[in-house]
């Protein structure tokens, strides 16, 4: 299910940005009524599977969180329709906050405890967790304006951040095979970038996007290397 946690969050992002950037709530709404319902789906699908514990699940890895994580996006982005679409996407913002809040952070810290380490080209999963902790964070700023708990997500999130630093940089240093593990180091940050801009914290936010596109052009440029040693193989 963690690829299609990916598709989920992408989806639903997707629709965030295209409405941000033209205004138009059609994007976000299409976007929504179709991500957020398949959120759902397959955050319990995972949760089965991990319940049944099929021979997927074997070994504690970041990446089964995937999937639990894609609904808190879908609670972004229902605290920002309801906005100007009626309280029916507060509330089922608020299911999906509580659903990943109650499923994919104890998953995460099962993952510690085990002293999962992801190293080679799965080094970028390290970052994975971190995702839960922006976007939780910007979810609970649009539907509860708490930001008591986004201080306390991102004191909590900061040995992770130089855990996953750690992991990822590990990898970077020594060019580790490609994988698409890399591109873990990716999209949470984007997340704590969103989370950060929400509370107000632009500094740290700007910081964040930095850290962002530093990380996309490093996993581009090893999918570019990784892409012509493949040419030349063949």
């Amino acid at each position: 299910m963690a690829a299609w946690g990916m598709y989920t969050m992408g989806l639903l992002a997707c629709g965030s940005a295209w409405t941000a950037l033209t205004g138009n709530d059609a994007f976000q709404l299409a976007s929504w009524w179709i991500g957020a319902p398949l959120a759902i789906i397959v955050c319990l699908w995972q949760l089965w599977g991990l319940w049944k514990q099929s021979a997927h699940y074997t070994e504690p890895a970041f990446p089964w969180g995937l999937a639990l994580v894609s609904p808190m996006v879908a609670a972004t982005s229902g605290g920002q329709l309801a906005t100007h679409h009626g309280e029916f996407y507060h509330y089922a913002g608020e299911l999906c906050f509580f659903l990943t809040f109650f499923t994919a952070i104890p998953l995460f810290l099962y993952c510690y405890w085990s002293r999962t380490r992801p190293r080679g080209a799965a080094a970028g999963t390290a970052w994975i967790p971190l995702g839960v902790v922006g976007q939780s964070t910007a979810a609970s700023t649009l539907l509860f304006d708490a930001h008591l708990y986004g201080l306390i997500m991102f004191t909590l999130g900061a040995p992770c951040v130089l855990y996953a630093m750690y992991c990822f940089y590990e990898a970077v240093l020594h060019w580790a095979p490609y994988g698409p593990g890399w591109w873990g180091s990716t999209f949470p940050v984007g997340t704590l970038c969103l989370g950060a801009w929400d509370e107000g914290w632009h500094t740290l936010s700007l910081a964040l996007l930095v850290l962002l596109l530093l990380h996309w052009g490093v996993c581009a440029v090893r999918f570019g290397s990784w892409e012509l040693s493949q040419s030349g193989a063949r």
